[in-house]
């Protein structure tokens, strides 16, 4: 059985989608990338993301939800390259601090954990602010 996404996740899709429509090949193998999540092809929905990132290499949100694939197929490693990437690529994205502190808090260091959510915290992201009130000292 499929795993239900939330509601945060569906949104980052469609804003995705909606607004980088910078290459539209690439965002075509976004678009298949985001039916073949959907339709729970991990594997797939890899292959799609690498070809828009080789299209679009400048695209934060394709290096996130690479990660996010990666993360899913329990490839943590990978997971944080991707995350970090986004990051480089838009350092201000929120949403990969709070899956890079994810990816930490499962490796159980909490340190590097609390500093990805300190720092989606700083940048005003709530979720961040209430998950480093709670586990961070």
């Amino acid at each position: 059985m499929r795993k239900p996404f939330s509601l945060l996740f569906v949104f980052l899709l469609l804003n995705s989608v909606l607004f980088s429509q910078n290459n539209p090949i690439a965002e075509n193998h976004n678009d298949k990338t985001i039916d073949e999540l959907m339709l729970g092809n991990n594997q797939k929905a890899l292959t799609e993301r690498n070809q828009a990132i080789k299209l679009d290499s400048s695209n934060a949100d394709y290096f996130f939800l690479r990660g996010f694939i990666y993360q899913e197929m329990k490839d943590l490693k990978k997971a944080l390259v991707n995350y970090n990437t986004a990051l480089k690529l838009n350092p201000k994205q929120t949403d990969a601090l709070i899956k890079v502190a994810t990816v930490y808090l499962i490796q159980k260091n909490m340190v590097k954990a609390c500093e990805a959510l300190s720092l989606a915290c700083s940048y005003g992201e709530s979720k961040g602010c209430e998950i480093k009130n709670k586990l961070c000292y």
